[in-house]
């Protein structure tokens, strides 16, 4: 069949988090993301992909510096379809969309599909040079994906976070699983989800393939020459046996452990109390809307609108760079209650 274009959807299926994200790869992908389509990056997703706050005839619009380019050649003004463009504060938006690879790759696949995947490192760098302009507001729509990279890419987008002391909203849409949580709750001072919105699968798991059965009934048998022989406990050609199954379920154990650590120690953790043991207790589930910050696992059911207004509030209030002022103004919206759209309301009566 004739290639597609790039960017175009793909189906993520066991077979395909197999082939790409690696078989017997520790991953933390969220169940209810098998089946799902996502679509696949026309380009890599670097820094090009972030978008800007602009306003144009009352309408917010979010445009890319490429799409402002060719809104405005140089020295003309910037005109939009519904009037003068005007820049609107030093808010970013960062997307991370479908499964996520410990780096991001280009796929030139036979079915057609042509594009590229997220990664762990392509993440990092969109929110490290987010932070160089402003305040960031983080939407995923996400399953999560590998577990391998996550730990340091999560490690130094906090760093560069805390260094150009950078707020992070995160809004889900609507899917926030897994890997995907372990980055909202690493870097989002708030999560906010809508009402079918899903957040959480916070745990990690890995796999064994057992082809001997399958081998046999072809008439094929593999033989490995292994010093120590524990070297292969975990090839696929034989049934996995207790050495293979003990790391099996260490390896998971490691990844689920600082999954769980990053959660509890991130700002959504600390300020809901969450505790590793108490994640442990939610068994990875899947919690919808209310149940997700009933949970502590976000803060407010929100709609879109209402959450970009406020982080809108907070990246204005913070141009003058005093975090702890902004600290404080983020805690006065919230604790007037309701909405982050009727607490910006009430602050501004």
């Amino acid at each position: 069949m004739p290639h597609r274009a790039p960017g175009t959807p793909y189906r993520l299926t066991p077979q395909l988090v197999a082939d790409h994200l690696g078989v017997g790869a520790v991953m933390c992908l969220a169940a209810q993301g098998l089946g799902r389509s996502f679509r696949l990056h026309a380009s890599r997703p670097d820094a090009s992909h972030l978008r800007r706050p602009r306003r144009a005839g009352g309408a917010l619009r979010w445009r890319t510096r490429a799409e402002e380019r060719s809104e405005s050649p140089p020295g003309s003004a910037i005109i939009g379809a519904g009037g003068m463009v005007e820049p609107v504060s030093p808010l970013i938006l960062v997307r991370i969309d479908g499964g996520i690879e410990q780096r991001a790759g280009y796929y030139d696949q036979p079915d057609g599909c042509l594009g590229w995947s997220d990664g762990h490192d392509a993440i990092a760098e969109r929110l490290e040079s987010a932070f160089l302009e402003g305040d960031v507001l983080l939407v995923v729509d996400s399953p999560g994906g590998a577990a391998a990279g996550i730990q340091q890419a999560t490690a130094r987008t906090v760093a560069a976070k805390a260094k150009y002391e950078r707020r992070v909203t995160v809004w889900a849409d609507e899917m926030i699983g897994s890997a995907a949580m372990w980055w909202a709750a690493a870097v989002g001072d708030e999560i906010f989800i809508p009402p079918a919105g899903q957040i959480g699968s916070i745990g990690a798991r890995g796999e064994h393939m057992d082809i001997s059965g399958m081998m046999a009934k072809e008439g094929f048998k593999k033989t490995y020459f292994a010093d120590p022989p524990e070297k292969v406990a975990l090839a696929p050609e034989f049934p996995l046996g207790p050495v293979g199954e003990m790391r099996g379920n260490r390896d998971v154990k490691i990844s689920a452990d600082a999954f769980r650590a990053a959660v509890c120690a991130g700002p959504l953790g600390q300020r809901h109390g969450l505790t590793p043991e108490f994640l442990v207790e939610l068994g990875a589930d899947m919690l919808t809307g209310q149940a997700a910050v009933d949970a502590g696992l976000a803060d407010e059911v929100e709609s879109f609108d209402a959450v970009v207004a406020y982080a809108l509030t907070l990246a204005q209030s913070a141009e003058a760079k005093d975090v702890a002022e902004t600290a404080a103004r983020a805690a006065q919206l919230r604790a007037s209650g309701g909405s982050p759209a009727r607490a910006r309301r009430r602050a501004s009566a």
